[in-house]
């Protein structure tokens, strides 16, 4: 009997060790750019821009990108870029398509290495990141959807 309780108890905790963060689709995105917005403090229109893939236009905007980046589990409350962000943005922001997931995934890639991570903000960094997707994807015909 033991032994079963054990074995039954070990996915548990196993799944209770994993850093498991939804993606940022749907709801959960809408979720996430309320909540943004209020810790940002920006306006519909910024929002609007970042859906558009267009430059922030101001450093408010640019801290709601990078909030978005951290609720998304591509970026830590420090400004650190994680190990796994660039197959994070893949994931959360592609079409769902496996070829057009690992585009974004290499193009990101290719941008997180472009990015000078200790001479900037956590704010400028996002936005740095996110401008080099949205334009190295037009090269590389991949798209990011952001609703």
């Amino acid at each position: 009997m033991k032994l079963y309780v054990i074995l039954l108890l070990y996915p548990v905790v196993c799944y209770a060790q994993l850093d498991f963060t939804p993606l940022c689709i749907g709801d959960r995105l809408k979720t996430v750019y309320k909540q943004c917005m209020e810790e940002a403090g920006v306006s519909k229109a910024d929002v609007t821009d970042f859906i558009d893939q267009k430059p922030a236009q101001n450093e408010l905007a640019k801290c709601f990108r990078a909030c978005v980046l951290t609720e998304c589990n591509m970026m830590d409350e420090n400004g650190n870029f994680k190990r796994n962000s660039a197959f994070e943005m893949a994931e959360n922001f592609s079409t769902g398509q496996i070829s057009e997931i690992k585009i974004i995934e290499n193009v990101a890639n290719m941008c997180l290495q472009n990015i000078p991570h200790a001479t900037m903000g956590r704010c400028q960094k996002a936005e740095d990141f996110f401008m080099c997707t949205s334009e190295m994807c037009k090269t590389h015909y991949c798209f990011i959807y952001l609703q």
